[in-house]
């Protein structure tokens, strides 16, 4: 009995002292001024254990000689540099705010099966994408101005699949027209120069006047096919006595020249050259590309 009453008596005086006992604050550091490295003991030459980015909350064990042992988010225990840490109160998480979310517009498509061709007010031609969305990284070529198109289907936000050749992408509706193809603008040739009206590339070159006899054109060369440095590229059109404009331009979209013939330089090394051809006359409306070998250098 008298050793119960020991117990007892011990149990009523410890928990007397914890209630008089001043409660133990928990002190916490925040990380300051970018990462902070965890290092195994107080010191710069001690193992790394990990890194914690700025502002993440750690309890502090002990301080001593500018070192505070922590204790991390991740249940890891180390040493981290008093000096980037700050103490005091946690402060409250920055609420993050939600966002409003903004009306995307319903894009539907439609099926068309047409064909078109490229048209562009600067005549510096029009980009196919992967995606119908413009964007630096998904180009997937440049098409000059005139160049037939296959319009598989159009978007309600104003974007085209298309096919050229074998290639299909995306290309934006009010670069493409249909129905007709848009002819080439005529001009006024001048005796030393012609003036054009329209694009600048599109300059008329005058032919003799159409016999009785000329018809459309329905076959188009170039000569030489494989051209180097120096040479001077022709059109060979049948008929022979067929009218028509001629535009050059390399496969990287570089306008060359607006004549009837066209002489390979230096910087068309490596390149395809490509003519295209509007008929006039006898041949109006007929338009067809050409496109040579890849020049070659001169050593």
């Amino acid at each position: 009995m008298k050793t119960k009453r020991w117990t007892a008596l011990a149990l009523i005086l410890g928990l007397c002292f914890l209630l008089a006992a001043p409660a133990l604050a928990v002190e916490y550091g925040v990380v300051q001024g970018g990462w902070l490295r965890l290092r195994a003991n107080p010191t710069y030459d001690a193992t790394v254990v990990a890194s914690y980015r700025n502002g993440t909350v750690v309890t502090v064990m002990s301080r001593e000689n500018g070192w505070a042992r922590v204790l991390t988010p991740d249940y890891r225990i180390g040493y981290m540099d008093a000096r980037y840490l700050y103490f005091g109160p946690v402060p409250a998480p920055t609420p993050v705010p939600t966002p409003v979310p903004t009306y995307q517009p319903t894009r539907t498509w439609t099926e068309v099966n047409r064909t078109a061709w490229v048209t562009s007010p600067n005549g510096k031609g029009v980009r196919m994408r992967s995606a119908p969305e413009v964007t630096k990284t998904n180009v997937l070529g440049l098409y000059p101005v005139g160049r037939t198109v296959t319009e598989i289907r159009v978007s309600s936000d104003g974007w085209s699949y298309v096919r050229i050749d074998k290639k299909h992408g995306y290309m934006m509706s009010r670069y493409l027209t249909t129905g007709q193809r848009p002819l080439y603008p005529t001009v006024t040739p001048q005796p030393w120069y012609p003036v054009v009206t329209g694009y600048p590339w599109s300059t008329y070159v005058p032919t003799p006047s159409p016999t009785p006899e000329s018809k459309s054109i329905t076959q188009v060369k170039l000569d030489p096919y494989q051209p180097k440095v120096g040479d001077t590229l022709r059109v060979l059109v049948t008929p022979s006595g067929a009218e028509y404009t001629a535009v050059w331009y390399r496969d990287d979209n570089i306008l060359l020249s607006t004549g009837l013939t066209y002489t390979a330089q230096a910087g068309d090394a490596g390149h395809r050259i490509n003519v295209r051809i509007q008929g006039v006359g006898a041949s109006a409306g007929f338009a067809a590309d050409a496109m040579s070998a890849p020049v070659k250098a001169v050593p």
